[in-house]
């Protein structure tokens, strides 16, 4: 595996979960939508809800999420949009919706020595002789159309609202592992 490099890039990018580049540009959503026949078309960079608990969202499984500076975003800031394609079509009181992710974007954390990292680089570990917090990039799966997600999801307004969701792709909940 690989480190984390700095990265003097103006744009955080889609491959890394450490990323060194501040200050940055991020378009959490920049898409090209068209409408035929009552079904809204979507490509380029989106953001998906499909459903909400009180913070941990189980059935939102498109966008990871961005733990650089968690404790100050909304859940819907965390969120990193992803390239993707969508359809949607309302008909007869029910929503339906496709999305199609073509690779999987991994999540982001902060380095140890970031304000916001989960595992801080701090001096509890000074006293075992030459421990040190080295993040690397995980081993993720290659850049390829068989890597990606799909979903489809019917859902149903009213006074219950009604939602099924069927997703196939990788979890983006981040992993960790240590070694000694």
């Amino acid at each position: 595996m690989r480190g984390p490099r700095r990265d003097h890039s103006l744009f955080k990018n889609y491959d890394d979960v450490y990323q060194d580049n501040t200050p940055y540009l991020e378009f959490k959503e920049l898409y090209v939508e068209h409408s035929f026949n009552n079904v809204d078309f979507r490509i380029g960079i989106q953001r998906f809800s499909w459903g909400r608990l009180d913070e941990y969202t189980v059935n939102d499984l498109f966008n990871p999420w961005d733990y650089t500076r968690f404790i100050f975003r909304s859940l819907e800031d965390r969120k990193i949009g992803v390239p993707s394609v969508s359809a949607a079509l309302d008909k007869g009181g029910w929503s339906y919706q496709a999305v199609w992710v073509p690779w999987l974007v991994p999540y982001r954390l902060p380095k140890p020595n970031e304000r916001w990292a989960i595992v801080p680089a701090d001096p509890s570990l000074s006293k075992v002789p030459g421990a040190e917090i080295a993040p690397q990039e995980p081993g993720l799966p290659p850049k390829k159309l068989e890597n990606g997600s799909i979903g489809f999801r019917m859902q149903r307004l009213g006074e219950t609202e009604w939602a099924f969701n069927l997703f196939h792709g990788y979890n983006l909940r981040p992993v960790f592992r240590s070694t000694a």
